[in-house]
């Protein structure tokens, strides 16, 4: 798994390849991007819980989604970004249900959960179908975005998806 900063060029180039696969075939783009509301380091007095809960949810995230090959890459604000190609947006946001009970595990097995404790996580999930040869990858991330800020309102757990055109 390669992870990359959102700002990384070779990140930007990469997304638009996958757009540009995508285009080619018709398929979906999906960017799915997740927050920990749990401690900062700054709380916790440094990185290692932040690099904890980022670990196992790409292992818990990689075990629920098989056989699709993800890009993963943080952003600026420290959430954890995502991109599927193929998986529609409600398949893709069951999967990411799924995968919350095993991070819990995980969360609760290093210590940042105590048992029976909701998942500190919100998640913004934006997917295209078929892309225009107009639509830019910042709509995708834009839309994404938009769907973790309305997650981070309603609180732990929340997972918000939209469909952009």
């Amino acid at each position: 798994i390669e992870i990359r900063a959102a700002g990384d060029t070779i990140l930007a180039d990469k997304l638009d390849q996958w757009l540009d696969e995508v285009r080619t075939h018709q398929g979906i783009l999906s960017l799915v991007t997740a927050r920990y509301l749990g401690e900062t380091p700054s709380q916790s007095g440094g990185n290692g819980p932040l690099l904890r809960w980022k670990t196992a949810w790409l292992e818990s995230i990689g075990n629920v989604i098989e056989g699709s090959q993800p890009g993963f890459f943080l952003t600026e604000s420290g959430d954890v970004a995502i991109t599927y190609q193929d998986l529609d947006r409600k398949e893709l946001a069951q999967f990411v249900r799924d995968a919350l009970g095993p991070l819990g595990e995980a969360l609760t097995r290093s210590g940042l959960l105590v048992d029976g404790e909701e998942v500190p996580l919100i998640v913004g999930i934006a997917c295209v179908d078929g892309p225009a040869k107009s639509f830019r990858i910042e709509q995708l991330h834009d839309a994404a975005g938009r769907c973790l800020e309305n997650a981070a309102s309603q609180g732990p757990g929340t997972i918000k998806s939209i469909e952009v055109f």
